[in-house]
C-alpha cells in the first residue's frame, strides 16, 4: 500500500519519465539500424568491392605484368610482356583494359623483341594511352586509341641497348623515363635518363656509367622540377640521385646494402616534402624516410611477409608494398603508418618471362585509389591475374572466383589482318558468334563448329572491313549474351 502510493506520487512528480525512456529506446534502436544499413551499404558499394581477373593464357607460353595504371573512372590498364612458345619464342606485349567492375573491355597486342620494354606513361582526356617502347634499335613514344596505334614524334636512336623501368609525365607535360643501358657485348653498363616533350621530341638524356648490372630503377617528381632517381652504379650500395631536368646530378645519397634485389622503390608522402624509400634488407624489406639529402630508417617488414619490393605507394594513412616472397610468390602488403601489417595478399608466380628476366624489373605494378583500394597485376610462370583489393584486403579466393566470360572467348592473332581464329569455351554452347563494329552495327554472323569459327575480316556482303575496333558476341541457345570481346 505504501509502495503503490509512492509509485503514484513518483508519476505525479516525474510524469514524463516513461515517455523519455521510450524515446531513448527508440533512438538507440534507430542508431543501431542506421549503422547496420551503412555497414551493408559499404559492403555492397561497387567502389569498395574487389575482383580477380584471369588474363587470357597462352599455349606453351607465359605473360608477366609490366605496368598498372588506374584511370580516373577506376578502369585499369595493364601492360604485360609475353612469350608464346611454339617450338621457338614469339615475344611481344599486351595492353589490357578492364572497366571499374573488373570486366574485360579490350586487349591489344604490340609487337616486340626478346629484349624490348614498354613503359606506361598516362591516359589523356579522350582515353588515349601513352607509352614508351624501347627496343635495340629505337625509342618511340606511342598513343593508342580506338583508331589504332600512332607514333608521337620520330624515333630516337639510343647509343646502346636501352630498357625502361618507369616513366612519368611532369606537371609541365614533359615525359621522363629511367632505366638501364648496356653495350651489345655486355661490357658497358649505365643507368640512363630520358626526357621527352609532349610531342615526342628528345629534350635531354643522360647516362651514368657503372659496373656490371648498373641501372636506374625508380623515379619521383620534386616540386622544384628536379627528380629523385634510384639506381645502382657500383660497389655495395644503391644510390638516390637528385637530377635536374637536363639530367645533371645535383646531389647523391648512397644507401649501403648487403643484399641486392629489385632496387630502391620511391614514393612521395602526401602533403609533405618527404619521400619514403623501400628496399631489400637482411631482415626483409626496410622502409626509410628521405628528406634533405639524408634518410631515417623507420621499420623493417619481416621477410616472412615480403622478401623484396618492386613497387611502393604511400597514402595519407597507409603504406602499400608489392614484391615477392620466395622464388615464385607475389605479394601485396598493406601497412599502417607505423609499419604494422594490416593484411597481405599472395599470388603464385615470379612475374618473369624467359625473354624478359634479364631486363630491369618494373616499378609500376601497383596503384591505389582514393578509397584505399589497391590494384595489382602478377604473372610469369603462373596464370597472370589483375586484382583489385578493397580496404580490408578481402576478395574471393582463387577457388571461389568464377573466370570471367571475357576469358571464355579467345581470338588470335590480335590485331588481325586477314584471318582471325575464334575459340569459345564449350560451356558457352553458342551456335554462332556475331561481329559488330563500334557503332553497334552487325557486321557478320559466323557459325560455330566444335566451338570454333574463322573470320576473314569481311562483312556479310563479302566486302573487306576497314581497320578499327570490333566486338565479338557469342550467344547460347537461349540467345543470352555470354561474352563481349574487343579486337583491333
Amino acid at each position: 500500500m505504501i509502495y503503490a502510493s509512492f509509485r503514484q506520487a513518483e508519476k505525479q512528480i516525474f510524469p514524463s519519465r516513461e515517455v523519455k525512456m521510450q524515446k531513448l529506446r527508440f533512438v538507440a534502436l534507430f542508431v543501431l539500424l542506421l549503422n547496420g544499413i551503412l555497414y551493408l551499404g559499404a559492403q555492397s558499394d561497387p567502389a569498395l568491392s574487389g575482383y580477380v581477373y584471369y588474363c587470357r593464357e597462352l599455349y606453351g607460353g607465359s605473360r608477366a605484368a609490366r605496368s598498372v595504371y588506374l584511370c580516373l573512372d577506376r578502369s585499369v590498364i595493364v601492360i604485360s610482356d609475353y612469350e608464346a612458345d611454339a617450338g621457338f619464342l614469339f615475344p611481344g606485349h599486351f595492353i589490357t583494359k578492364l572497366d571499374a567492375g573488373g570486366e574485360f573491355m579490350w586487349e591489344s597486342t604490340l609487337p616486340g623483341y626478346s629484349n624490348s620494354t614498354v613503359a606506361m606513361v598516362d591516359v589523356d582526356a579522350e582515353g588515349g594511352i601513352y607509352f614508351l617502347c624501347a627496343d635495340p634499335d629505337a625509342i618511340q613514344l606511342y598513343r593508342l586509341s580506338l583508331s589504332g596505334r600512332e607514333p608521337i614524334g620520330g624515333p630516337i636512336v639510343p647509343p646502346c641497348n636501352t630498357y625502361f623501368s618507369k616513366a612519368l609525365r611532369t606537371a609541365g607535360g614533359d615525359i621522363v623515363a629511367v632505366g638501364q643501358s648496356r653495350a651489345e657485348d655486355g661490357n658497358e653498363w649505365a643507368a640512363c635518363y630520358y626526357r621527352f616533350s609532349a610531342q615526342g621530341d628528345s629534350l635531354a638524356s643522360a647516362y651514368w656509367p657503372g659496373s656490371s648490372g648498373a641501372g636506374a630503377h625508380d623515379l619521383a617528381l620534386l616540386d622544384s622540377g628536379n627528380l629523385l632517381v634510384s639506381c645502382y652504379l657500383s660497389g655495395n650500395s644503391q644510390s638516390v640521385l637528385e637530377v635536374n631536368p637536363a639530367g645533371e646530378i645535383v646531389s647523391t645519397y648512397n644507401v649501403s646494402m648487403s643484399l641486392f634485389g629489385f632496387g630502391i622503390s620511391i614514393s612521395a608522402e602526401p602533403a609533405a616534402q618527404t619521400h619514403l624509400l623501400a628496399y631489400k634488407s637482411s631482415g626483409g624489406v626496410s622502409v626509410a624516410r628521405f628528406a634533405g639529402g639524408s634518410s631515417e630508417h623507420l621499420f623493417t617488414v619481416p621477410g616472412s611477409v615480403i622478401e623484396d619490393v618492386n613497387s611502393l605507394v604511400v597514402t595519407q594513412d597507409n603504406i602499400f608494398l608489392c614484391g615477392i616472397r620466395g622464388l615464385s610468390e607475389g605479394v601485396v602488403v598493406k601497412l599502417d603508418a607505423d609499419g604494422a601489417v594490416e593484411w597481405a595478399r599472395y599470388q603464385p608466380g615470379d612475374n618473369a618471362t624467359i625473354c624478359q628476366d634479364w631486363t630491369p624489373a618494373s616499378k609500376s605494378l601497383l596503384a591505389v585509389d582514393d578509397n584505399g583500394c589497391a590494384y595489382w597485376s602478377w604473372g610469369g610462370h603462373a596464370p597472370q591475374v589483375i586484382i583489385k583489393l578493397p580496404p580490408d584486403g578481402q576478395v574471393q579466393t582463387v577457388d571461389e572466383v568464377q573466370i570471367p566470360v571475357a576469358n571464355m572467348l579467345t581470338v588470335w592473332p590480335n590485331p588481325m589482318k586477314t584471318r582471325l581464329s575464334i575459340k569459345a569455351d564449350p560451356s558457352l554452347r553458342g551456335e554462332s558468334v556475331e561481329v559488330y563494329n563500334i557503332r553497334g552495327e552487325l557486321v557478320r554472323r559466323l557459325k560455330m563448329t566444335d566451338s570454333e569459327a574463322i573470320w576473314d575480316g569481311r562483312n556479310s556482303s563479302g566486302v573487306d572491313c576497314p581497320s578499327g575496333v570490333y566486338l565479338l558476341r557469342s550467344n547460347d541457345v537461349r540467345n543470352r549474351v555470354k561474352k563481349i570481346s574487343k579486337i583491333n
